[in-house]
């Protein structure tokens, strides 16, 4: 057994040998982002609009063509301004109501731009998604330079392919949304910082840049500021430099340039009164939040650009103080967040590969005090324990920030071992890339065992990505008619297979009809906190009327079941 097992390593050794030259070439690191970005593309092709896009992708067209925000504030303008962007050439008809007024109607004109518009749905969505896999272009490329530039061109590479290799992160690229892109910024951030603080020159002005950009795409990256200014002040007060310090004030300052100057475009045209008006209609919800509309009336007399991201981060931060409804963890259902919540979610959304090497990564550095892998583990554990405290409970994807300092810890570990091991480590991380492809965002961990919807929903499972899909598959299968299930911003009977259950009264019967997972798992729940009651009770005893006489007959990209009804129904 011993000289079987010795002969298998040597023929492995061997023909790592003949594709050594393939990975010393110095554009495999470019192919490997090509690859992933295609592969991300590929998976999204066909993906339907996901829970937010209806709002972002309307949002976006009206930053870039109106110069008007008053839509989706929750989140900054650059993510949407660059989706809004790629959109003009295709001359899209734009909202009809009126800035802020058109609050009121918002679900009809989400609806009218994105399905009944002068393109159809899937066009708009794919364009809009462009600037998402620009990001995830970004982000492997910052990964890679900073392993590079810390341990050397091999746990670059090894960090780049644990990077690319998460399902997690694939499917959200293409998604008009600001995760992927806020993950480029904070390890870009992190590189920028490293090479400052060891010497680049000028590096606290890219740095700045970097900063600026963070804040400018999510407001999560204010804690990516506290982690900046803490590195900074620790390597000072250890090294008794303090010019570090000074040049931060810079850094600082262009960073405010950044974010306020990518914030301007989708503002243009707001004069002091609509951003009043808009303030009002984001906070007033909220009691205790009188002060805070008060300063941002106030600040918007001298910035608009500022009074804009200011009331996006106070509607996150009342937002998340209240809750966003239901919370939903392996069974139990929450109005308030779960404090082991995230830790689950990653231990459940990232491949077992990679929370293996995760966890053995982290505790090699513990053994071998190497100061950068310690400060990686200590980002990962500060960004765990404050998103401990979050009443916003919806998905893994808000861990992508922290991804990243994971693969740079485990291409560390790894590259001090054998061209074997690196080269089973590498197959190993990159494989659920293509086992997971195209059902990205539904993808679990094999340690979740087949029970991770059982656990996760919401954009962990089921959000939305696989109506069109569904559509493809109806035809072939001849699932018609069919009624659908579903809870969110988006309009699955504009994908033309299948009307909305409460809407199929007529004379023609559904025979088939189609759930979503999240509708499924807590649609009851979640229709009650929004004070839905009798909805609530309709939708629980439809779904025990299918689960009881109906027939499951199909699952389509793990988020959506088609049941079959009875004859006689």
């Amino acid at each position: 057994m011993r000289g079987v097992s010795r002969s298998l390593c040597e023929h492995i050794d061997r023909v790592l040998g003949r594709l050594a030259p393939v990975v010393a070439w110095r554009g495999t690191p470019a192919v490997l982002v090509v690859v992933a970005v295609l592969l991300a593309g590929a998976a999204g092709w066909n993906s339907s609009a996901t829970a937010d896009e209806p709002y972002h992708t309307l949002a976006a067209w009206v930053y870039a063509h109106d110069g008007h925000a008053d839509l989706n504030p929750e989140h900054p303008a650059l993510v949407k301004l660059l989706a809004g962007l790629s959109l003009q050439p295709l001359g899209l008809r734009g909202p009809e109501g009126p800035p802020v007024e058109r609050l009121q109607d918002l679900s009809l004109e989400v609806r009218r731009f994105l399905y009944q518009n002068t393109h159809a749905s899937q066009t708009i969505l794919r364009v809009a998604r462009l600037p998402g896999l620009a990001f995830l272009a970004l982000l492997l490329a910052g990964t890679y330079l900073w392993g590079r530039f810390a341990w050397g061109r091999t746990a670059g590479l090894l960090a780049l392919v644990a990077v690319a290799g998460q399902p997690l992160v694939l499917g959200h690229a293409p998604i008009v949304h600001t995760d992927v892109a806020a993950a480029a910024t904070w390890v870009w951030t992190g590189y920028l910082l490293h090479r400052w603080l060891t010497g680049a020159k000028g590096g606290w002005a890219w740095l700045g840049v970097a900063v600026g950009a963070a804040l400018a795409i999510k407001f999560s990256a204010v804690y990516l500021v506290l982690l900046v200014v803490f590195t900074v002040a620790w390597v000072a007060a250890r090294t008794r430099r303090w010019q570090p310090l000074a040049e931060l004030v810079g850094t600082g300052v262009i960073a405010l340039a950044v974010l306020l100057g990518s914030t301007w475009p989708a503002v243009r045209h707001v004069d002091e009164g609509e951003q009043a008006r808009a303030i009002g209609a984001f906070l007033s919800r909220w009691q205790g939040s009188e002060a805070s509309a008060a300063l941002l009336v106030a600040t918007s007399h001298w910035s608009v650009p500022a009074a804009q991201w200011g009331l996006g981060s106070a509607y996150v931060y009342f937002n998340n103080r209240t809750g966003q409804g239901v919370n939903y963890l392996c069974g139990e259902v929450s109005i308030e967040g779960f404090p082991h919540y995230f830790p689950v979610a990653l231990a459940l959304k990232t491949s077992a590969p990679f929370l293996l090497g995760a966890v053995w990564a982290i505790a090699v550095a513990l053994r071998r005090r190497d100061a950068l892998a310690l400060a990686l583990a200590g980002t990962v554990g500060f960004y765990l324990l404050i998103s401990a405290g979050s009443n916003y409970n919806i998905g893994a994807r808000h861990l992508l920030p922290i991804l990243p300092a994971l693969a740079l810890s485990i291409g560390w570990a790894v590259a001090g071992r054998t061209r074997t091991t690196q080269a089973l480590a590498a197959l190993a991380l990159a494989s659920s890339a293509l086992l997971a492809f195209p059902h990205y965002i539904a993808h679990f961990s094999l340690l979740a065992a087949g029970k991770g919807p059982q656990c996760l929903t919401d954009s962990n499972l089921d959000w939305g990505q696989d109506w069109h899909r569904l559509c493809v598959r109806a035809r072939q299968q001849g699932w018609s008619p069919m009624a659908y299930i579903y809870l969110g911003a988006a309009w699955p009977q504009g994908e033309g297979c299948a009307v909305d259950l409460v809407d199929s009264r007529g004379p023609v019967r559904p025979r088939y009809v189609a759930v979503s997972r999240f509708a499924e798992t807590v649609g009851p729940d979640y229709l009650r906190v929004f004070g839905e009651v009798r909805e609530a009770e309709s939708l629980s005893s439809t779904l025990a009327y299918l689960h009881g006489k109906g027939r499951l007959i199909g699952d389509v990209g793990g988020s959506i079941r088609v049941f079959r009804l009875p004859d006689a129904s």
